[in-house]
């Protein structure tokens, strides 16, 4: 079976299984804990910085999530990609983390592409992309027996066509799951050509308050379509199709209690107000 490399593992993210397992240990004392013994989290939304700046949020959120599930297969969606860009589905292959590898699947590609314009990434031709590679030693560490299914997912109506496809798929072969999304939010500032809140603490501020918060006001409601259209028009989501693929499967599953797990900045872990570049994260459950 093909492996699948990992191209960031040493810069984004240690390489090393016991460097890996050392943050792991570090985030899991620095993790904000949801405790509601009624429910049972299997949606998670993810950033996808380096672990430096994002690694505490995503492992919070997957953190939370194994304390409630224990998948057979898990399902990881990112991808910065354009309106106009097709679905990708990664081929069966053997995906590499410090961890040793997850097994990723295509027995569900006819289910999971229906009505879908897609293509198909394989293990020695594919586009590296953080924004699922990240994810992958948090997700070998709390789930090593898993399955995995890799997509990306363009901002468009491709998202909900997706979600209703793994709805039917989920509840047709009874699949015991958990998905995670995968996106930033707003990137602000002259790196990013995007300023329009000026800069300094009064663009940090309106940043938090006013852009992501919007977006992720219309994830915790389940409003799918609003977070397509807020991305495009408010630029305050970089893979805005996952997030929304997570809040349509939720309410396609009933699964309407959301959580904020965490919100901050590029600018918070750096403390450093009058930064004139800095990137929102969001982590929520369903």
């Amino acid at each position: 079976m093909q492996k699948r490399i990992s191209y960031l593992a040493g810069s984004w993210y240690p390489k090393k299984s016991e460097s890996c397992e050392n943050a792991i240990k570090d985030y899991q004392k620095k993790s904000k804990i949801i405790n509601d013994k009624n429910l049972f989290y299997k949606i998670g939304i993810v950033p996808h910085a380096g672990w430096l700046y994002s690694g505490v949020l995503a492992h919070s959120v997957i953190y939370n999530i194994s304390r409630y599930a224990n998948p057979d297969i898990i399902f990881l969606a990112g991808g910065h990609l354009s309106f106009y860009d097709n679905f990708y589905f990664m081929a069966e292959c053997e995906v590499e983390t410090p961890f040793g590898a997850l097994r990723c699947i295509d027995d569900y590609h006819n289910d999971l592409t229906k009505n879908l314009k897609y293509k198909i990434e394989e293990a020695d031709d594919y586009e590296p992309d953080n924004t699922t590679e990240l994810q992958l030693p948090f997700l070998k560490y709390y789930f090593p027996n898993a399955k995995i299914v890799i997509v990306r997912i363009p901002p468009n109506e491709t998202a909900l066509i997706f979600s209703e496809n793994l709805t039917n798929l989920i509840n047709k072969k009874n699949l015991n799951f958990i998905f995670i999304a995968s996106s930033d939010l707003t990137h602000y500032g002259f790196r990013f050509n995007f300023m329009p809140a000026g800069k300094g603490a009064a663009a940090l501020d309106w940043v938090k308050n006013q852009n992501d918060k919007s977006i992720i006001d219309a994830a915790l409601n389940l409003q799918s379509r609003k977070i397509l259209e807020l991305a495009n028009t408010k630029h305050n989501a970089c893979c805005s199709g996952a997030i929304a693929a997570a809040a349509e499967l939720a309410f396609l599953l009933n699964r309407k209690n959301a959580k904020l797990v965490d919100y901050y900045t590029s600018a918070d872990v750096m403390q450093d107000e009058d930064t004139s570049d800095f990137v929102g994260y969001a982590g929520i459950i369903y």
